[in-house]
């Protein structure tokens, strides 16, 4: 099973698939695999690299180096899978096209999709959850973690990209039919929201 959360940045993805985490192993018999883009030690190698070689200012260099690492998200995801692991997926595919849709990254939707099917084939979530939080809340959170990190890779983006990013993710989440959960409030009760929706699947 494949399960992603998705949502702005500074919504508390990453806290909350820590705590599906432990739910999952204590409530199933299966191990379980944390998907990631660009978190922990694959971040910091990352954002040492663009540092390196000057990329940080070229949307399009960005958005390749990018690409290769959702292909190696993919690769991992679907090993584990493929061993029956439960994978948690830290955004999936759908971020992709929030970013580069947000950024005007490309003029044509068609180069946005093709190159989304090579990343990550034809792999869904079989559960998606989004995250919906007001944009001035997790503006906040994001940039008290990005300054704590110092790492100077990806640019900080500004409260008007997230609240851009907002409402791409309730558009989509509204037309694929996602679960949503209010993630404005204290992270055990999204936590309760979030249990309550996989305890229909597990």
């Amino acid at each position: 099973m494949l399960i992603s959360l998705e949502g702005i940045a500074g919504s508390g993805k990453t806290t909350q698939i820590k705590k599906i985490k432990k739910y999952l192993e204590k409530n199933t018999s299966k191990k379980i695999f944390i998907s990631t883009v660009y978190e922990g030690k694959r971040r910091k190698a990352v954002s040492n690299f663009m540092n390196r070689i000057g990329i940080n200012d070229n949307q399009i260099a960005t958005m390749f180096l990018f690409q290769t690492l959702h292909a190696l998200q993919y690769s991992e995801a679907k090993n584990h899978l493929n061993k029956n692991y439960i994978v948690l997926a830290d955004r999936w595919r759908y971020s992709f096209f929030e970013y580069h849709l947000t950024n005007k990254t490309f003029t044509n939707c068609s180069i946005a999709k093709m190159l989304d099917e090579i990343s990550f084939k034809n792999l869904h979530p079989e559960i998606i959850i989004l995250l919906d939080i007001e944009p001035k809340i997790a503006f906040s959170r994001y940039v008290f973690r990005e300054k704590k990190l110092k790492d100077k890779g990806l640019k900080i983006v500004d409260l008007k990209y997230l609240n851009k990013a907002s409402e791409f993710y309730k558009k989509i989440s509204h037309a694929l039919h996602w679960h949503i959960v209010d993630a404005n409030r204290d992270e055990d009760l999204v936590f309760e929201n979030i249990k309550k929706i996989l305890d229909k699947f597990i």
